[in-house]
């Protein structure tokens, strides 16, 4: 099975995030936020608890693996932008002339 590295990532950043939320210290943490709650609110709180982590573990991968994307997706075009900006600075790249004036084009419809 191919993947791609967006996916490799999301899915070590998912495995990693699942084992942080399943110690004992971070389960205490959630009994104790139930617990803090009047007593008339916390089975609610507790079934909200347990939808939050069930809509996470349908679509946390999927949205992790789409943020990592848009991410890799810009640095994709941040760096193409920098490598031509920095050929045309160091004359690898040049304007196109027009052929009449022998100007850059850019210069010859300005002035």
């Amino acid at each position: 099975m191919r993947h791609d590295l967006s996916t490799l990532w999301a899915r070590g950043i998912w495995a990693a995030m699942l084992w942080v939320m399943r110690r004992p210290p971070i389960r205490r943490l959630q009994r104790m936020s139930v617990q803090w709650l009047p007593e008339e609110r916390q089975e609610r709180a507790w079934q909200n608890l347990v939808k939050q982590e069930r809509w996470a573990r349908r679509y946390g991968l999927k949205l992790i693996t789409f943020t990592l994307k848009l991410f890799l997706l810009s640095v994709a075009l941040t760096v193409t932008f920098m490598a031509a900006l920095q050929a045309h600075e160091r004359g690898w790249l040049p304007f196109p002339t027009d052929r009449t004036t022998g100007q850059a084009a850019s210069q010859s419809r300005t002035s």
